[in-house]
């Protein structure tokens, strides 16, 4: 039984597969952890990204190391437990990133 060779030249790269390029990436709870390599990821993946927890410094640490790779970073504070605040949240950053949200 003959096999074909694995040529990784003719692979696409993960990212390749996983362009966000234009789109807007939305993250609760990007101020640390899993949520702050969730929004770098995304960054690197080409995705414009609003940070958002409930402390507005912590956003604002990961906004920054966000931009530093090439997209832009929106941080917002928002406790996703009061209304108002998640109200805030679906209209600032489209307004910010003039985009709109498709489903």
């Amino acid at each position: 039984m003959r096999f074909a060779r694995f040529d990784e030249r003719k692979c696409m790269g993960s990212l390749d597969l996983f362009d966000l390029s234009g789109k807007v990436a939305i993250i609760t709870g990007g101020g640390d952890g899993l949520g702050r390599m969730l929004a770098m990821a995304l960054g690197e993946a080409g995705a414009n990204v609003v940070v958002c927890s409930r402390k507005l410094h912590k956003c604002e640490e990961t906004a920054q190391a966000v931009e530093k790779v090439g997209v832009k970073a929106l941080p917002i504070k928002c406790d996703i437990t009061s209304d108002e605040e998640v109200d805030t949240l679906s209209v600032k950053p489209l307004n910010d990133c003039n985009t709109s949200i498709s489903w």
